[in-house]
């Protein structure tokens, strides 16, 4: 029984850190040279026009949570649709 949880510990534990590693890693070898045109906000390439902070309606981000939902709901194991036509399996 110890076993068992000795392994789901180290598991958990592997899974933590296996994706935090390239990260920290990454933090202390990556370069860091910045300066004033490295930290100015673009898009797409080309310098902004106007005030780059746009607000957008709440419609797109329900949209969205919907569009998820549909998909995870139609993804799930057991929510196969049949149609009405075809002999239900017990």
């Amino acid at each position: 029984m110890l076993d068992r949880w000795l392994f789901i510990g180290i598991f958990v534990s592997v899974a933590a850190v296996f994706p935090l590693l390239p990260i920290v890693v990454a933090r202390f070898l990556a370069p860091r040279k910045p300066n004033t045109i490295k930290l100015e906000t673009y898009e797409c390439g080309m310098e902004t026009v106007g005030d780059t902070w746009v607000q957008f309606k709440v419609q797109y981000y329900i949209y969205a949570l919907v569009f998820l939902m549909e998909i995870a709901s139609a993804t799930s194991p057991g929510s196969e649709p049949s149609p009405s036509w075809l002999p239900h399996s017990e």
